[in-house]
């Protein structure tokens, strides 16, 4: 879409746009931020036979359509990691017709906790989460060697286990094309880090649960593969997260106006 439009802005699942990246490194597409966090999150009944990742082999998952985040994610897993499954795309409002008849076994889905599908789920047909525990540095080798490990609050979903559900963290961010008007770029990086408390906490109180994970840390690009917009470098510039200034005292000097110039800071952005 953003390919077609310049003047469009565009939120993609952090996983889906560096896969494009690294097969298209010339490509016009341009960072901005990243605007919230998600979780791999992999689910089935409760009286499933499957207790752990190992035991999800050559089971039928459903997950979100083809061209989301969730089918991206799952696909990948089911062949890096051989694990045979049949992976069935449905609609949000058929996930739950889909459990309840047996036609999936589970359900896999990049989301952001509590989840109304998840909770929807469960107050119909209780569910248990599947943890990624044992295999989630093997992921993060092999697949997303960018995603952190954390963990899923079951007591969202009424459920209290000693059982800790690891997952990943993935990024949701915000993307514009190369020629978005720069000023508008600039203005909404802006308006992120001048407003992030508010922008964090200002919302239902499950939205506020959802930001939890969100911190001041994702509002600047830390990956080198992608490529700021000219607004946002100007932004960092600005405030002293991109210098040429050859004092190491610049990692500590963000936002102090000391720091400007060209070279990129050696401690926010490598």
């Amino acid at each position: 879409r953003l390919l077609k439009n310049p003047n469009q802005l565009s939120i993609i699942q952090d996983d889906l746009y560096r896969d494009y990246t690294i097969k298209n490194p010339d490509n016009p597409i341009r960072f901005i931020s990243v605007l919230g966090i998600e979780q791999f999150t992999l689910f089935f009944p409760k009286n499933s036979n499957v207790t752990n990742f190992y035991d999800i082999r050559k089971t039928k998952i459903g997950t979100l359509g083809v061209n989301t985040g969730s089918y991206f994610s799952l696909n990948n897993l089911n062949i890096r990691l051989n694990l045979d499954l049949e992976i069935i795309p449905l609609k949000e409002s058929d996930i739950l017709d889909n459990v309840e008849n047996g036609n999936i076994d589970g359900v896999f889905m990049v989301t952001a906790h509590p989840s109304s599908i998840v909770s929807d789920i469960n107050n119909v047909i209780p569910i248990k989460f599947i943890s990624f525990d044992g295999i989630i540095s093997d992921i993060q080798k092999r697949l997303f060697p960018h995603m952190e490990k954390s963990y899923i609050d079951l007591s969202h979903y009424g459920i209290y286990s000693k059982l800790s559900i690891q997952t990943l963290n993935v990024n949701v961010n915000l993307l514009c094309h190369k020629d978005f008007p720069s000023e508008y770029s600039y203005g909404l990086i802006s308006a992120l880090f001048s407003n992030f408390t508010r922008y964090k906490t200002d919302g239902s109180d499950t939205f506020k649960i959802k930001m939890k994970e969100y911190n001041p840390s994702h509002l600047y690009l830390s990956d080198t593969i992608y490529t700021p917009h000219t607004g946002v470098r100007k932004y960092y510039k600005k405030i002293g997260v991109i210098t040429n200034y050859p004092n190491q005292n610049c990692v500590y000097s963000i936002g102090a106006n000391k720091c400007t110039g060209k070279r990129l800071n050696f401690f926010r952005l490598i």
